[in-house]
């Protein structure tokens, strides 16, 4: 059997290594970062007490500095 690298997936396994994660979260990764529902972060976000970006789609960004000032201060980070 031969352990030989196919180039094709090369790019790909080297890309997914070097690949930073990216401080912008969705909906779904704030809930399962402060352990709550996505419906609680979708109220938080409502009330204010979230700082969100809107993306043209419509999509939602929270960053992951106002998720933790939102733990340390609940409320939002400047």
């Amino acid at each position: 059997m031969k352990d030989d690298i196919n180039p094709t997936d090369l790019g790909r396994i080297l890309s997914a290594v070097n690949r930073r994660p990216s401080p912008w979260y969705t909906v779904k990764e704030s809930a399962e970062y402060l352990r709550c529902s996505e419906r609680q972060i979708r109220r938080y976000i409502d009330e204010n007490h979230l700082k969100v970006n809107r993306l043209p789609t419509g999509s939602i960004r929270v960053h992951i500095m106002d998720l933790d000032s939102f733990i340390e201060y609940g409320l939002k980070s400047n």
